[in-house]
């Protein structure tokens, strides 16, 4: 299932936040439509977020390519500056949308600037596809016949990136290589992502899986029904700490507590260079009907404050093994090295 797809006057995506009801796609004509998706999560993944972006910038500039020059580029620009704001917290769009804005400033004829752009683009695009089947690949050679894996987040589904997903492609092609693995996806609240879209979308690939509440993972880890933990990083930082979904730190301490080891699947292109705390403090809003609403009744108690958070920090240290587009480690030391270089 395509979560997102190119057209040549509009880019079709999947509404993540209907499913599993629901699969209902929309188009949407213009940056301001797309941005207001990847705002509402309607597109699921820092990945799948960071190609509408791209998509929509590329489509921005073919309907620009008419303006006068001067035009042309301070469009483009207010373009590349509204999606670096919305995706701040995102370290994939900001390499490209940087290389984008290069290409704005030093632009002397429109028609050639939209084809740099859609260039660009395209070996954006197959660049990932590549690094993310090299993921998934990684993550399926970890795999052993016979092992219980608890998964947490839909950053791993199809949806939620290219080549099929670092987490699903893994397992079909363990089911094609005869490996035995049984998962359980954490529902993954507030948004109930896992649920929705990593569950569904095992499901729609002919995988069985289970769904648990995020509470109980202690307890399936205590019975021993669970044997690793794979969780996937919206991105990684130099000080040795990943972003993930808020939720992640307590799992990750509960299955070291138990000792259940836990990996951590993340990508080269999510090495952040900033400082994490940077990216906290300012990209860390969620919507706080997630919390006060649930099956479209009221949960809480009118006038109260309501938190609600997007992301959580973990130490690395707490990690077993990070898998990446370069390989295996079993330490972060050596994995920020990796990443760093590619």
């Amino acid at each position: 299932m395509e979560a997102i797809k190119w057209n040549s006057d509009s880019i079709t995506v999947l509404n993540a936040q209907l499913l599993p009801d629901k699969s209902y796609y929309h188009n949407y004509k213009n940056f301001r439509e797309i941005g207001a998706a990847v705002e509402a999560k309607i597109i699921p993944g820092t990945v799948s977020r960071a190609i509408a972006v791209v998509m929509s910038a590329s489509l921005t500039a073919e309907q620009s390519v008419n303006l006068k020059a001067d035009q042309f580029k301070e469009h483009l620009s207010f373009v590349v500056d509204y999606f670096e704001k919305i995706t701040l917290a995102n370290p994939l769009t900001g390499g490209i949308l940087s290389k984008l804005r290069k290409e704005v400033a030093g632009s002397s004829n429109n028609t050639e600037t939209v084809k740099k752009f859609k260039e660009m683009s395209v070996s954006f695009f197959s660049d990932l596809h590549d690094r993310c089947a090299a993921v998934a690949e990684n993550v399926q050679h970890t795999m052993v016949s016979g092992e219980s894996i608890l998964l947490f987040s839909a950053a791993g589904s199809s949806l939620a990136a290219p080549a099929g997903g670092f987490i699903t492609s893994a397992l079909i092609a363990a089911k094609k290589d005869d490996k035995q693995i049984s998962t359980c996806c954490c529902e993954t609240r507030p948004d109930f992502s896992g649920s929705r879209i990593m569950a569904f979308d095992l499901k729609n690939e002919g995988l069985e899986t289970q769904v648990i509440p995020d509470i109980q993972s202690h307890y399936v880890m205590k019975k021993k029904l669970i044997s690793r933990v794979v969780v996937v990083a919206d991105s990684i930082f130099e000080k040795g700490v990943f972003r993930a979904h808020c939720g992640c730190a307590m799992l990750v301490l509960a299955a070291r507590s138990l000792g259940v080891p836990v990996d951590l699947v993340i990508p080269g292109f999510l090495f952040d260079k900033r400082d994490y705390a940077e990216v906290e403090i300012e990209a860390n809003r969620a919507s706080i009907n997630e919390v006060a609403i649930v099956n479209n009744g009221v949960v809480a108690p009118e006038g109260i404050v309501i938190g609600n958070y997007l992301s959580d920090t973990v130490d690395c240290s707490d990690i077993s093994r990070f898998i990446t587009d370069k390989g295996v480690f079993d330490n972060w030391q050596n994995t920020l090295a990796s990443l760093k270089s590619s």
